[in-house]
């Protein structure tokens, strides 16, 4: 029964891994073996008046009642584990790398040449990339750098006047960080959440 209730899970276009699809299977195995009680008995009793007998044909329509429950209840459970994987998805993809449109104005020890045009965010240590990938990336070194202040970009900064300019002091040298308002809010939580794990209360108030 549970090679023939396999065989149902393929034709339904299910994916059986290991044991661990067992329960699946057995749930179809049942709903056959329920099937085959009834079903074995009417073909043996009405080999030639299966669809002449008006008794034969109730118990075929009675039986068929039965087993189509027991196939919908079967794909029910098959399914039961779907909620479980979609949340261990969504769980996964919390944990994935983003990376923020977001600039240093400054050539650094880890902006060399200003090549740094996203700000990483999860998946690892806050970095500086040349683009929306770890290729070149270059850790920022989070406990050197102390906000100053957030304000409005000036038609002085070499940026989009809706983007934010947050003032850092970087071990005793000023260098600017620019990004989308939201964008450059979350940067400079992160960054305070790395460098003290408790992000100032008042840290990203605009002046």
């Amino acid at each position: 029964m549970l090679a023939a209730a396999h065989s149902v899970l393929s034709l339904l276009g299910r994916r059986l891994r290991d044991a661990e699809d067992l329960p699946p299977a057995l749930a179809f195995g049942g709903a056959l073996a329920a099937t085959a009680l009834w079903l074995l008995p009417l073909c043996y009793l009405h080999p030639t008046t299966l669809f002449s007998s008006p008794a034969a044909i109730t118990w075929l329509a009675v039986g068929s009642l039965v087993t189509l429950g027991l196939f919908i209840g079967a794909w029910h459970t098959t399914t039961a584990s779907a909620p479980d994987t979609a949340t261990g998805e969504s769980a996964a993809e919390e944990t994935e790398e983003e990376f923020v449109p977001a600039r240093f104005l400054e050539d650094t020890d880890y902006n060399p040449h200003g090549f740094g045009t996203h700000i990483v965010l999860d998946g690892g240590p806050l970095a500086v990339a040349p683009g929306p990938g770890r290729f070149a990336a270059k850790p920022i070194p989070v406990r050197r750098l102390t906000l100053k202040t957030v304000r409005r970009a000036r038609h002085t900064d070499p940026v989009d006047r809706h983007w934010d300019i947050a003032e850092l002091d970087d071990a005793g040298t000023p260098i600017r960080l620019a990004a989308e308002p939201a964008d450059l809010t979350r940067i400079l939580r992160e960054l305070a959440r790395a460098k003290t794990s408790v992000p100032p209360k008042d840290a990203f108030q605009r002046r």
